[in-house]
């Protein structure tokens, strides 16, 4: 057996000993808090909900309730301040999430907030070099991903690439004008009004559905909950937590965020 397993097994041992954790399953108040599409999957199959998300994420849709469990699991993280039993929690949320992430057919629809939310869980486990990864690539499946450049302009400022974080935050400004939390940024990191306009502000957003256009609807408030895939998410320090078409290869002409990668 693995070290890394053989930890769960004694941190589960020792949560069990302090008193009884919460199940698998989410509480409807928890429920509450997840994507539509996680309040669809945990309902009966024939319901309608149902069948319609079915329909539009397909094939992997039967397993998303694994992704959701992994936010469900960053959200009792956050929520259970006090409780001695939220690190395992969050030590559940990595393998849920890897449990989609790992099978993702080309072009899914919530790839962009897999990586995202995967990348937040890493970044509550202090594992900061993964957490980049994982906001680079939320960036590279969905270009309207808000968070993830916050996220990750704060990982090169910490690791001194102070002007590699400003780029960054600029080429997001383009992406998503007008954002407040972006603009907050751009600012914090030196960036001087106006803030920056360019082509990058004429491209459509990514699409969430195959010819169906995502619009970039995100603002500078906090986010109580994951955003739905239609949607962007904005900065908030640890918010509750909440694709692509004809995506180039990294490395290529037109794609510009392999310099961006940790």
């Amino acid at each position: 057996m693995s070290r890394h397993w053989l930890s769960i097994l004694l941190l589960l041992f020792s949560m069990h000993a302090q008193g009884e954790l919460l199940p698998f399953m989410p509480s409807p108040s928890e429920l509450a808090l997840l994507p539509d599409y996680c309040k669809a999957r945990f309902t009966e199959q024939h319901s309608p909900e149902y069948q319609a998300w079915a329909e539009r994420v397909g094939p992997k849709f039967l397993s998303i309730h694994h992704y959701c469990a992994g936010l469900n699991y960053i959200n009792r993280y956050q929520r259970l301040v006090n409780d001695e039993k939220r690190a395992y929690y969050l030590s559940r949320a990595v393998p849920e999430i890897d449990y989609v992430a790992q099978a993702m057919p080309a072009g899914f629809l919530l790839a962009g907030e897999i990586y995202l939310n995967r990348g937040i869980a890493y970044r509550l486990m202090r594992n900061d070099a993964a957490a980049a990864r994982d906001f680079a690539k939320a960036i590279e499946h969905d270009p309207n991903q808000v968070r993830a450049y916050v996220y990750l302009s704060e990982f090169h400022a910490r690791t001194g690439k102070k002007a590699q974080a400003l780029e960054l935050v600029s080429l997001a400004l383009q992406r998503v004008p007008g954002n407040k939390a972006l603009q907050r940024k751009y600012l914090e990191l030196g960036g001087k009004e106006p803030f920056p306009v360019g082509e990058s502000t004429q491209v459509a957003p990514v699409s969430a559905v195959q010819g169906e256009a995502s619009p970039a609807q995100v603002e500078g408030s906090e986010a109580s909950a994951p955003a739905a895939p239609a949607k962007t998410t904005s900065e908030t320090e640890n918010p509750p937590v909440d694709a692509e078409a004809n995506r180039p290869a990294i490395g290529v002409p037109g794609n510009p965020y392999c310099r961006f990668c940790p």
